[in-house]
């Protein structure tokens, strides 16, 4: 019952509660692209979040040291001698090219 004002819980958030005074956000690794619901979507078998309150499905990303494959549509291991972590303002969205950083005592020879 909504006394004095119902309130639906937001993109993100969720409440698994009848009668709750507040919504939770969504855990790590889920994410709820709609509102006023009571549990959050799993991402994809492998992917994660970077934060809690993941409001879209593009928000599923591989875990640090792996990238995307378009090839085999999952998260890969990193190769030696690269660095695949997110950084800010970068794509990171599923399907997204990540550009993977050469690691120090690395080189890399021209095709």
């Amino acid at each position: 019952k909504c006394m004095p004002l119902c309130v639906p819980c937001s993109r993100g958030t969720y409440t698994p509660e009848e009668g709750s005074h507040e919504c939770a956000k969504c855990p790590l690794g889920q994410y709820q692209n709609s509102s006023a619901q009571t549990s959050c979507l799993s991402c994809g078998a492998g992917l994660v979040t970077l934060e809690t309150g993941g409001s879209d499905e593009e928000e599923c990303v591989c875990p640090s040291g792996t990238r995307w494959s378009n090839s085999s549509s999952s998260c890969e291991q990193c190769q030696e001698g690269l660095s695949c972590e997110w950084s800010p303002g970068q794509d990171w969205r599923v399907g997204s090219q990540m550009i993977p950083s050469l690691l120090p005592g690395y080189f890399a020879l021209k095709e």
